[in-house]
């Protein structure tokens, strides 16, 4: 009986052992895992990178280069020197009615010399700028001259005279400009705004032997100077425009009128002159229209090209006298004709 139950108990045992092997080989309990808590939304999860910032919207100050602002500035360029040059092909004419209303001192005449017909000249045109960024405008410096001269003959009281008639212009402007705004579909406008400084000398001589009368007048002065431009664009040839200029000016200054008569008297020439100064606002207008030309695949080059008029008023015109007489002294000067403009852009 004893040694049965050891045996059973023998038994027991064994039997226990085999059913924990399989618990005492998994080893000891793992621990327990974090439960994962779902991130608040849109907020970036550890395993995926934060999104990027979204885009920022352009500077409204930042300018777009050649392509523009769309339709309002298709036109605008970027920063950069820009140089044009004109050449307008035209023919001047001088109405020269000056007189002196104070007789001259030495012969007392009054002289009334008559003019001829002035020659068909160039009227060249030379300017240089700076772009602004940001479409801000430009600045331009421009030089501009006419030479012109006419010979021919005159007959007075059934005596012929050779007679001489000159015009001489130089003008310099310093202006500030505006980018091209498109103000309404297709349709572009620029103006500019700055100072012109002008020197307008024209005479006329008339001369048979050793008799000789001139008359001279000479106008510096500067004042405000003012330009708008207007394009329409032609949508079925890209790059082509109509174009049209309004350009003007109101110089204040001084003019300067001379006289001279030199006539024979005995084996001596009798030479007889006058001053006569005078301070006076001479208007100044030009109009040019025609087309403008900027290649698609050249849009720093700019062609321009159509007919051209000008002209200055009060370039002889005196006023009152000190004596309180209207002078009779009269003198303007007006040209038309072609022109041609290029320019680039850098």
């Amino acid at each position: 009986m004893p040694a049965r139950a050891a045996r059973s108990s023998v038994a027991l045992v064994l039997l226990a052992c085999l059913a924990a092997g399989p618990l005492l080989a998994q080893g000891p309990p793992l621990p327990a895992q974090p439960v994962p808590v779902a991130p608040p939304p849109g907020a970036p999860t550890p395993l995926s990178p934060a999104p990027p910032p979204p885009p920022q919207p352009p500077s409204p100050f930042t300018d777009p280069g050649p392509n523009g602002w769309g339709p309002a500035y298709e036109l605008s360029k970027g920063e950069g020197f820009f140089v044009d040059a004109t050449l307008a092909l035209v023919q001047p004419a001088l109405k020269n009615r000056i007189a002196n209303d104070v007789p001259l001192p030495g012969s007392g005449a009054v002289l009334r010399v008559p003019s001829v017909n002035l020659d068909f000249v160039a009227e060249p045109t030379f300017e240089v700028g700076y772009r602004l960024p940001d479409s801000a405008g430009y600045f331009a410096f421009a030089y501009s001259f006419l030479v012109s001269e006419g010979t021919g003959t005159t007959i007075i009281d059934g005596v012929p005279f050779a007679t001489r008639t000159r015009v001489n212009i130089n003008t310099l402007d310093i202006d500030y400009g505006t980018t091209p705004y498109e103000f309404s579909p297709r349709w572009t406008i620029a103006w500019r705004l700055g100072a012109r400084i002008s020197d307008v000398f024209f005479d006329s001589r008339i001369r048979n032997g050793d008799f000789l009368q001139q008359a001279s007048n000479d106008f510096f002065g500067s004042g405000p100077h003012a330009r708008l431009e207007v394009e329409r664009r032609i949508v079925a040839l890209p790059g082509l425009s109509l174009f049209g200029r309004l350009d003007g000016a109101v110089l204040i200054g001084q003019i300067h009128q001379r006289f001279r008569q030199e006539a024979p008297e005995g084996d001596l020439i009798a030479v007889d002159t006058l001053t006569v100064r005078k301070a006076q606002a001479v208007p100044y207008l030009q109009l040019q229209a025609g087309l403008s030309y900027t290649p698609e695949q050249l849009r720093c080059v700019k062609f321009t090209t159509g007919y051209q008029f000008e002209q200055y008023w009060s370039l002889g015109q005196l006023g009152l006298q000190p004596n309180g007489q209207q002078s009779t002294s009269r003198g303007e000067l007006w040209s038309h004709g072609v022109f041609l403009r290029g320019q680039v852009d850098f």
